[in-house]
């Protein structure tokens, strides 16, 4: 939606998608690739809670962007919990998923698939950035050890970087 976003995805290699691997693979890509020094090129690790906050994982993922961070390029990681979904939920839904709905699927994919009429189309999902920033704010909270609490998101953040972007072109499609 815009020229000035380049998204080049690392993803897991080989299954290994927790974020101490995913920090590895990063160091390993930007040893062939440099970021630049005129633009201010943002890193992020967009990841789920699921099972990674054992041993720490998040917490080092977070401590490395932050050693990373320089005044031309910033490293920053945005999770959600349980799982992506929830991101993908608040496009369409202001309130925060009940927990027995929730409990009642599978998984939260298949919540998700409930909840929004046809299910989610990655294609139409975009012109409902600003409105699932927005959502997601509305209820985002950290417990005490910084660690987005059931149900709620930190990917607003990355949104929020991309918005201005593409704003322009978000709202001449929805009129």
């Amino acid at each position: 939606m815009s020229s000035n976003i380049d998204i080049i995805p690392i993803g897991n290699q080989q299954g290994k998608s927790d974020p101490v691997k995913l920090k590895e693979q990063a160091g390993i890509f930007f040893q062939k690739i440099s970021l630049s020094t005129d633009y201010r090129d943002e890193v992020w690790f967009v990841i789920d809670t699921d099972r990674w906050n054992e041993k720490d994982k998040i917490t080092q993922l977070k401590a490395y962007c932050t050693q990373k961070k320089t005044d031309k390029n910033s490293w920053e990681v945005t999770q959600s919990n349980p799982s992506f979904e929830v991101w993908l939920y608040y496009h369409f839904k202001e309130e925060k998923p009940k927990e027995e709905e929730v409990k009642a699927c599978t998984t939260f994919k298949e919540f998700l698939n409930n909840k929004v009429k046809g299910g989610f189309d990655a294609r139409k999902a975009p012109i409902h950035i600003k409105t699932a920033i927005d959502n997601s704010l509305k209820h985002f909270e950290k417990d005490e050890k910084e660690q987005p609490i059931l149900y709620t998101t930190e990917v607003h953040c990355l949104a929020q970087s991309i918005y201005p972007f593409i704003k322009e072109t978000i709202e001449g499609v929805s009129k």
